[in-house]
């Protein structure tokens, strides 16, 4: 929610209206040479006024105690008593060192922009941040996520970063068992590439022992039971993940795939509509709000927004040729050549497998969809934990083949 405010102006009252809360942190920063100047404005969302404000001069090495320095001033201007318990955790640092710290920062940065390049540069961050300090157990964390998700959305071939975004989750748990994002990370590896359903359950709840305002605790545990099947359980997931974070790009996609999942497309589709509205450039609803308009039948809604991603991408003659494509043969036109085209990549580099798997479902080539899938099993493609709810496998879970495959998964077959 903080990273969709940045470059724009903000009104505190308004800010405080859309995310439903009684007041609002307000924090302006200049920098000159290594000082730091921080004016902190803490705003009732009621009637405008201040309800706390102070100015800060530090150095750019104090970043770190200046945090702290703000929480507990706050803190101890709205409660007559600070707990030691609650002063302890204010005044604890992730990590002594502030060009780590700064790294860090950097690295979530770039991961939260979900592209490509946003996760290899995050990577590069979060490798300095653990070189600098290597018991910055949150750094270790943020490495295995960008891990995680390098194989997850495709960019690079799953088996090149599974065990070294365990390795990292399981350094970032070992530094710091207390801490909610290490057992998150090891939770995603759990789910995503060791396939061990139980395991992954463990650990995002233990997250959410640790922090039950966690945001991103209840999202990924909302993502893994619908994965699962299990939409209630995920819906009430995301739903508190939601209100915890409500202008979070990611969640209220992941919201918009618990309604697609769910076959209730014309919903889906409206929350995507949402997402796309906060960031027409998101790469996930992007992709996602275009399944739903193929689920739902709106066969040119899915052309046209295909063409839009190829177009923003650098491809406009890519998205002509598709748009030739369907004038001359329809949808399944359209899907052939992607097919085509994907099959004529993965000759020269890595190409997921469950990609190609789902488009061959869609065309009703039920043996070369098995055949695919078989081949993203061999890849370890973390995109196959969602093959047990995809509408596109639909007409594949009579098949014994199809079956086996979802055991081999691990998938409780009960749900």
């Amino acid at each position: 929610t903080v990273f969709s405010y940045k470059g724009h102006e903000v009104n505190a009252q308004r800010v405080g209206k859309e995310l439903n809360v009684d007041a609002v942190l307000m924090g302006r920063i200049s920098q000159r040479g290594d000082t730091m100047s921080i004016q902190t404005d803490l705003v009732n969302v009621a009637d405008g006024s201040e309800l706390w404000g102070d100015q800060y001069n530090r150095k750019v090495s104090d970043l770190l105690t200046v945090q702290g320095d703000i929480a507990k001033e706050i803190y101890t201007s709205l409660r007559p008593r600070l707990t030691g318990e609650v002063a302890s955790e204010l005044g604890k640092h992730a990590t002594e060192n502030p060009e780590a710290y700064q790294a860090y920062l950097q690295g979530l940065f770039y991961w939260n922009k979900w592209t490509e390049d946003g996760f290899k540069k995050a990577g590069d961050y979060f490798t300095q941040a653990v070189t600098m300090d290597p018991n910055f157990a949150l750094a270790h964390a943020g490495l295995a996520d960008t891990y995680t998700f390098l194989g997850d959305s495709g960019y690079v071939p799953p088996r090149e970063v599974w065990q070294k975004a365990k390795s990292a989750a399981g350094q970032a748990v070992k530094m710091d068992d207390s801490l909610p994002e290490a057992h998150i990370s090891l939770a995603l590896v759990r789910e995503n590439y060791d396939w061990d359903w139980a395991g992954a359950e463990t650990e995002f709840r233990r997250a959410i022992q640790l922090n039950p305002n966690s945001a991103t605790a209840h999202h990924w545990y909302g993502d893994c039971l619908m994965k699962l099947g299990r939409f209630e359980e995920a819906r009430q997931e995301l739903k508190k993940a939601q209100e915890l974070d409500p202008l979070s790009l990611l969640i209220n996609t992941s919201v918009g795939r618990q309604l697609y999942f769910a076959r209730q497309y014309t919903s889906a589709i409206e929350q995507f509509q949402k997402t796309l509205q906060m960031d027409q450039n998101f790469v996930p609803a992007q992709h996602a709000i275009e399944a739903a308009y193929e689920q739902n039948g709106m066969y040119k809604d899915a052309v046209a927004q295909r063409q839009k991603v190829l177009t923003l991408s650098g491809n406009p003659d890519l998205a002509a040729a598709i748009g030739a494509d369907y004038a001359r043969s329809g949808y399944p036109g359209v899907m052939q050549s992607w097919l085509e085209g994907l099959k004529e990549v993965s000759k020269r580099g890595y190409v997921s497998g469950y990609n190609i798997a789902q488009i061959y479902a869609q065309l009703g080539e039920r043996t070369q969809a098995v055949v695919w899938l078989e081949q993203a099993f061999n890849q370890r493609d973390s995109k196959l934990t969602y093959v047990k709810v995809e509408p596109a496998f639909d007409q594949l879970r009579t098949d014994p083949q199809f079956q086996q495959l979802v055991q081999r998964l691990g998938m409780p077959q009960s749900q």
